[in-house]
C-alpha cells in the first residue's frame, strides 16, 4: 500500500476510534432515570427507596404522592403540568399545625442558613417546609436519591427546628 493511502486509512481509523471512544465515554452509567411526567415511576422509586408513596391527585387535578417520613407526612406535588400530565418539576413540601405561632424571623433565619427546604409560614402561623426540584426530566436514580436524601435530613433538622 503507498504510503500516502496507508497515511490516509490510519487517519480515518484513528478518526473512528475516537468517534467510538468518545461515545463510550458519553454513554450513562446506568439508564434507570425518572421523570415527572411518569407520576408512577416517581412513586414506584419512592416505594423501592422504602418510603411510602401513595398518588393521587390535588385539587388542580395534578398529580401528587403522599408519603412520609419520621413520623410526619409530607407530600410530593408535580408541577409544570399540562392538562394534568406532561409533568416538569416535583415539589417536596411538609406543614404542621403547630400550637404556638412561629415568628417570621425564626423562618428567615432558617432560610438563611440552608439551601434546601425552604421554610414559610401559612396565614395562622403555622410552618411550612418546601423544597422544589426543577426539571424532573430523565434524572438519572442516584440523583433523585440523593435529592430525596436531602429532604428527608433537612425535614428531620426542621422539626427539631420548630420544635415538633
Amino acid at each position: 500500500m503507498p504510503l500516502r493511502l496507508m497515511s490516509l486509512w490510519s487517519i480515518n481509523i484513528g478518526a473512528a476510534l475516537a468517534v467510538v471512544a468518545t461515545c463510550a465515554l458519553a454513554a450513562p452509567v446506568s439508564a434507570a432515570t425518572l421523570n415527572a411526567s411518569d407520576p408512577e415511576g416517581i412513586a414506584e422509586h419512592m416505594r423501592e427507596l422504602g418510603y411510602r408513596a401513595e398518588l393521587s391527585t390535588d385539587s388542580y387535578g395534578d398529580p401528587t404522592i403522599k408519603s412520609g417520613v419520621a413520623g410526619v407526612s409530607f407530600s410530593i406535588n408535580f408541577y409544570g403540568c399540562h392538562d394534568n400530565t406532561d409533568c416538569q418539576d416535583l415539589q417536596f413540601s411538609a406543614g404542621f399545625n403547630t400550637p404556638e405561632f412561629v415568628t417570621p424571623a425564626r423562618m428567615n433565619t432558617w432560610n438563611h442558613d440552608r439551601v434546601i427546604g425552604k421554610a414559610h409560614m401559612d396565614n395562622e402561623g403555622d410552618p411550612f417546609l418546601e423544597h422544589p426540584v426543577l426539571g424532573v426530566i430523565d434524572m438519572g436514580e442516584p440523583a433523585f436519591d440523593r435529592t430525596v436524601e436531602r429532604w428527608v435530613s433537612n425535614l428531620e433538622d426542621f422539626l427539631d427546628y420548630i420544635d415538633w
